[in-house]
This record gives C-alpha cells, sequence and structure tokens, in this order.
C-alpha cells in the first residue's frame, strides 16, 4: 500500500491519467503545502532563501537550504525536483523531513530550481535552467558556503533525467566539475519501448503510479509528437540516446524492480558500469515513504560531500 507523505499528492492520485485536459489538475495536486514546509524547516533547524538568476529563457527562481547554524564549507547538493518534467515546483525535492535532517547531520547546503516545465516550455527548457542553476552554484561557492569539489547534482524522476542532461552538459561544455550524480528513479529514455514498460505501465492491472501512458504523454510535451522514431534528439534532452558516457562523474542509479523505469535505468547503470549502482526501493516508495531505504538513498554520499571522496563504492 502507497502512503502519501504529503495530503496533495492524494489529489495527484486521483487523476492519474495525464492528458491536455487532465493536466492542470494533476499539476496543481503536486504542488507544495507551504505551512508544512515551513514546519518541516523549522523542525529540521534549517532555513531557507529565495534567489533568482537569469538563464537563457528568463528569470530562474532557486530555493537555498541550509542549517539555521553556519558550520563552515561543506557540500552541496543540486537538487532537481520531481514530477515527470510536466509538474511540480521546487519544494518537491526538498520538503521531505529525511532531505532537511540531512542539512543538519551533515551541513549539506541544498539549491532547487523552479525550472520550466512542458508542455508551457518544452525542451530544452528545463535542461537548460537546471545548467544554469549548475553554472550559478560553481560561481557562487564562497557566498553559499559550498567547498570546491563538492557538487552533488541529484533529481527523482523527471528530475533525474533532468539532472543527467546538465551533467552530460556541464560535460561537453566544460562546465562545473561535479562530484557525483544521485539519479533515482529517473526518466531517461524518450522511446518508452522496454520490457518493464510492458510489464508495469499498465494502470488498470498494476495501480502504477506512473503508467505507460503518463509517460509517452509526457516525453510528447517535452520533445513533440514523433520523437520516439527520430535520430536527432538530444542527449541532453533524453540522457539514454546519449552514445558516449565516458568522463562523467559517479553515479548513484536507484531503481525498482517492479516499475517503468526499471529498464532504462539498468541499461544507463550497464554503460556506467565500474561506478555505484544499487537498485533499491520501488518508485512508490522512493517518493512517498519514509523509509530507512530511502534514506540510504539520499544520504549515501554524505561521506563524499564532506570529504571530497570520489570512489565507486555504494552503501
Amino acid at each position: 500500500m502507497i502512503r502519501c507523505s504529503f495530503p496533495r499528492w492524494r489529489r495527484f492520485q486521483a487523476s492519474l491519467l495525464l492528458n491536455d485536459e487532465s493536466y492542470e489538475v494533476c499539476r496543481s495536486g503536486t504542488m507544495r503545502d507551504a505551512e508544512a514546509f515551513d514546519r518541516a524547516l523549522l523542525e529540521a533547524r534549517a532555513v531557507q532563501e529565495e534567489r533568482t538568476i537569469v538563464g537563457s529563457g528568463g528569470a530562474i527562481t532557486l530555493s537555498v537550504v541550509r542549517p539555521a547554524v553556519s558550520v563552515g564549507r561543506s557540500g552541496g547538493v543540486l537538487v532537481i525536483h520531481r514530477g515527470g518534467m510536466v509538474s511540480g515546483d521546487r519544494f518537491g525535492g526538498i520538503a521531505d523531513q529525511d532531505v532537511l535532517r540531512g542539512v543538519t547531520e551533515f551541513g549539506i547546503v541544498l539549491v532547487s530550481p523552479e525550472y520550466r516545465l512542458a508542455p508551457a516550455h518544452p525542451a530544452p527548457a528545463g535542461v537548460d535552467d537546471c545548467s544554469a542553476t549548475l553554472e550559478w552554484v560553481a560561481a557562487s561557492l564562497a557566498e553559499l558556503g559550498i567547498d570546491p569539489g563538492r557538487i552533488v547534482v541529484s533529481g527523482v524522476s523527471g528530475g533525474g533525467g533532468l539532472a543527467a542532461g546538465a551533467v552530460l552538459l556541464s560535460r561537453d561544455h566544460d562546465g562545473p566539475a561535479v562530484l557525483a550524480q544521485l539519479l533515482v528513479c529517473l526518466l531517461l529514455d524518450d522511446r518508452t519501448a522496454t520490457v518493464s514498460a510492458r510489464q508495469y505501465g499498465a494502470l488498470a492491472e498494476r495501480r502504477v503510479l506512473w503508467p505507460t501512458w503518463n509517460n509517452r504523454w509526457a516525453w510528447d510535451t517535452v520533445l513533440g509528437e514523433g520523437h520516439v522514431g527520430g535520430d536527432d534528439i538530444s542527449a541532453y534532452a533524453a540522457p539514454s540516446r546519449a552514445t558516449d558516457f565516458s568522463g562523467l562523474p559517479p553515479a548513484y542509479l536507484d531503481c525498482g524492480s517492479a516499475e517503468l523505469f526499471r529498464d532504462e535505468v539498468v541499461d544507463c547503470a550497464s554503460r556506467l558500469w565500474g561506478r555505484a549502482f544499487t537498485p533499491s526501493c520501488t518508485y512508490g516508495r522512493a517518493v512517498f515513504m519514509h523509509s530507512t531505504c530511502w534514506r540510504r538513498t539520499l544520504w549515501w554520499r554524505s561521506p563524499r560531500i564532506r570529504r571530497g571522496r570520489t570512489g565507486s563504492d555504494a552503501s
């Protein structure tokens, strides 16, 4: 049984099939509960401030979360929120109590961008905003209290695919050095043609949270109809299209054995083999449940952030 961490996600669950008519209802159901977030910040002894930077598409609002009491320079995590690249907001990646606990326990600084969403803003809008945020973090290390060489890029679901795309973009254009990637249940492949997509994509039979229909609809809004057979799709928008996985930072990939994304994540892991890959929670548990497994997924990299270690082992 899936237990929602935030009440408004129940509205989202009630209208799971995405289309042009249901989209706004689903999107509004994933927005933050301001009072709940402020309460979580207080309990975690963390503070949040808004920043505005300028990207290729205009202003980008950021949330910066750090300990209420300064601990000196520490690691920084660029957190790219979930939502299939079509819904959610910047608080979706930082509102969880276990994420905020890492701020207090490890002194980590979180930066989460309000990136542009499809269908109003198709690719490359989302990945460009995430890339601009990464550039800003790297240029603001002293101000943010982040130690050089200790920037991690993380994302869940649609945010995971954007995180992977932003890291590819940074590698190819001599962008900021990234210590590691934390990518969970991520959207990588726009073609939705894997065995796991057929096995776990049927809403009526499996009651899955992200059925094949939604996956195809979301990718259509991001890349435009007809993208599946195209050979000119950018790997920054759909990272499974990448042919060169060399020169990337260590990656922790997390995916359940019983979810749509399984095979595309395993394929990505195979091309990154020798780096950290540990299959763990299912998509529903990772997004909605306060579990020990999810806490380990979130903070596996804390020693790396605190000490700057980049080994390929996974805990």
